[in-house]
């Protein structure tokens, strides 16, 4: 009667907590050990840590303005993303420069990005949205013709690999994310990686001026994180689900947030439960596919990024419905039956309220990206879902079937 699935979620057990808790008097050894599992996981021979992904993102950025001087001050991102992408962009003093997406891929639209004045474009952000690739062939041939760097944001690719290679590593730097409903979760916290030895001792010099929240700040982390590992399982998720003041999957445009180093405890934590990070991830990848092979069978939906052969590692599968009625309905349908499904962000960059002042040009034609905005669905992917979940999602999205595919 109770059962409610997360939306999206990396299970932190009891155990791990206990055992970080423990391991923190040697955190220093534990500092090595993460140090070293994220540069084998990345190949990158500089990591860094801090409070955030959007804190790993600004901080890249101002390392990236510092050595490129002042005629480049746009960043360009996907004209649908994550609001605390263009949130790092503003605070660090930047202009966000939005191009429309291909609904079919998340990705970019080629022929728009390739019609950008890029005499003031600092960077390109690539987003692997649901950690779908971004198309970094094509990405880096735009990036050398007219002398622009790249950013991987791998904040929803952790742990995954696009032609062999890690993701992540496509840019001058990338960066992943250790937030809550992330591929790997230390309840928050972000890494940033890179090659370049030149931004690595910029961003190391920053990095260690960042204040590190104490004893007091570990011991209100570590409760919500044992909430989180307990509030997580389905038995129990319909509890915060009821309490809106807890903000659960709410997305917000704050150029104002908190920026700061990583904490003795995340440190510990992260070790630890690194190493559950290619299990969950092939947990994801085979509900993935399971959900995708019986969802493409209906009539009225497109599963972006998937083509009938290739799955990837989704952290959540998105779905494109036939229209926004059909998306709702599904949300509403799915949430009586104990599962929680998503619409994600609710707006396109350039709607977001309060981004005005922070935009490159006015731009406002974003066809693609208001059809994601209007007719996506995510469905959970992770290692909580059970075969009879997505019996559930699959026999209520055949029950709402439009009858033809969604035009997009």
């Amino acid at each position: 009667m109770f059962r409610l699935l997360s939306p999206a979620g990396a299970p932190v057990s009891l155990s791990d907590i206990a055992r970080s808790m423990l391991a923190r008097t040697r955190h220093a050894r534990c500092y090595e050990q993460l140090e070293k599992s994220i540069k084998v996981l990345s190949g990158a021979r500089h990591c860094l840590f801090v409070n955030s992904g959007k804190t790993a993102l600004l901080l890249g950025l101002k390392a990236l303005k510092e050595h490129a001087g002042d005629t480049r001050d746009e960043v360009i991102v996907p004209a649908y993303t994550c609001f605390t992408v263009p949130a790092a962009v503003a605070r660090a003093g930047l202009k966000v420069r939005p191009i429309d997406i291909d609904p079919m891929t998340m990705d970019f639209r080629y022929d728009t990005l390739s019609a950008v004045d890029f005499n003031r474009v600092l960077a390109i952000v690539g987003n692997n949205l649901f950690g779908i690739p971004s198309n970094w062939a094509k990405l880096d041939e735009i990036s050398r013709e007219h002398n622009v760097d790249l950013i991987d944001d791998a904040a929803q690719a952790m742990g995954l690999k696009h032609g062999g290679i890690p993701m992540g590593t496509f840019g001058k730097f990338g960066f992943y994310s250790l937030g809550r409903g992330k591929n790997l979760t230390a309840y928050a916290g972000g890494i940033l990686v890179t090659d370049d030895d030149r931004l690595a001792e910029t961003l190391s010099q920053e990095v260690v001026k960042l204040p590190v929240g104490g004893i007091g700040f570990e011991m209100m982390l570590l409760l919500k994180t044992i909430l989180l590992s307990l509030f997580l399982r389905p038995r129990l998720y319909w509890l915060p689900s009821m309490m809106p003041f807890l903000g659960l999957g709410e997305t917000i445009f704050d150029p104002e947030f908190d920026i700061s180093g990583f904490s003795r405890w995340q440190v510990c934590l992260s070790a630890v439960v690194s190493k559950h990070l290619d299990s969950y991830n092939e947990s994801r990848r085979a509900n993935a596919r399971a959900l995708a092979e019986r969802i493409q069978a209906l009539d009225g939906f497109d599963i972006p990024g998937y083509d009938g052969n290739n799955i990837y590692a989704c952290l959540r599968l998105p779905v494109l419905t036939a229209d926004q009625q059909t998306r709702d309905e599904i949300v509403a349908s799915l949430r009586r039956r104990g599962i929680t499904a998503s619409t994600m962000y609710p707006a396109t960059v350039r709607n977001i309220d309060g981004i005005g002042p922070y935009l490159a040009s006015e731009d406002n034609n974003f066809s693609g990206a208001q059809t994601v905005v209007e007719r996506l669905v995510t469905l959970p992917t992770h290692p909580y879902l059970r075969e009879s979940d997505i019996e559930r999602i699959v026999t209520t999205l055949a029950g709402l079937s439009q009858g033809e595919k969604c035009p997009v």
